[in-house]
């Protein structure tokens, strides 16, 4: 009988109910956001059970008298019997569940394992590396060019010759000379279009039909082909606070076939690719308030039951 009513607490949990254990509280399972657990590491988005002693739920009664098709009050009876046998110095086991001391709660790591078949493992982050050894690279970098410049500024200084008599004057004969080979270089480049005119009135007969001349035709706006319109259930990137992720993937590929999968259920929404550490998340929603985010959680939780909410960092 025991392990009927654990059965029906843990095929309970995983399907998403809160159950109420009358006189005890409430188990319900909460969606943790990933975050960061050291300066290089970072835990992925999770799935925990926590206990509550004023959470509404689903009465356990309701859920052995549904489960096994019986009256109310025989559910009853059997979850006072379920009580006193797991119930013992004010801690509550559950197996194949968790502990319940006080009011915490600690999960089995199986049951942890079944809730999150990603796992649960820290990743390493990728670009929250320290500025320190850029900086320092840079320091390094401007000091070997000012004493490159001064090395070369010196070898240079040493070899250049100082006898003033070695300077010769400018000589305006050759400037001249020069000046008046531009002048008479200029009208050669300008007369010989005149020849190539007068060439080509020779070789064209006076009984051929004017050559009609086509107008430049404008190139096609740019700005037309490339507006985007955004998407009606992401906000624009300026005020996006709030994403919400449907899943998380080790490479683009399994993102875009996720999206793929996804646009044959919502075929409404807009789907888009968002770096999450190593990972590629595949955000579903996007707004400034988390209120929002989280109607849209509620409203879709049956065709996205792993959807949770990521705070965008600025």
């Amino acid at each position: 009988m025991v392990n009927e009513v654990n059965k029906i607490i843990y095929n309970a949990l995983t399907s998403g109910e809160e159950v109420l254990l009358p006189g005890i509280g409430t188990l319900c399972t909460v969606r943790r956001a990933a975050e960061y657990t050291s300066k290089r590491t970072i835990a992925p988005p999770r799935i925990t059970v926590e206990f509550s002693s004023s959470r509404p739920g689903v009465s356990l009664i309701d859920l052995i008298s549904r489960t096994a098709g019986i009256g109310t009050d025989a559910a009853a009876d059997i979850y006072e019997r379920w009580r006193d046998k797991t119930l013992s110095d004010s801690t509550l086991s559950i197996a194949g569940i968790g502990t319940l001391r006080g009011k915490s709660f600690a999960a089995d790591e199986a049951f942890l394992s079944t809730l999150n078949p990603a796992g649960t493992a820290p990743v390493r982050a990728v670009g929250r590396r320290s500025s320190n050894g850029a900086l320092w690279c840079t320091a390094a970098l401007l000091l070997a060019l000012c004493i490159g410049a001064a090395v070369w500024y010196m070898l240079s200084y040493r070899q250049a010759p100082h006898d003033s008599r070695t300077i010769q004057e400018p000589q305006p004969k050759r400037l001249a000379a020069s000046s008046i080979e531009q002048r008479h270089a200029l009208p050669a480049e300008n007369t010989a279009p005149e020849k190539s005119a007068r060439t080509t009135d020779k070789a064209v007969s006076p009984d051929a039909e004017p050559a009609t001349v086509k107008e430049p035709q404008a190139a096609p706006s740019v700005t037309d082909a490339t507006r985007s319109v955004a998407p009606d259930n992401i906000e624009p990137d300026a005020t996006v606070r709030f994403r919400v992720i449907i899943g998380s993937y080790s490479t683009r590929e399994n993102a875009e076939r996720a999206i793929a999968a996804a646009s044959r259920t919502q075929p409404d929404l807009q789907y888009e690719i968002r770096p999450l550490g190593r990972l590629h998340a595949v955000a579903a929603f996007g707004s400034a308030t988390r209120d929002r985010c989280e109607e849209f959680v509620r409203s879709h939780r049956r065709d996205f039951p792993q959807a949770w909410i990521h705070p965008v960092n600025r």
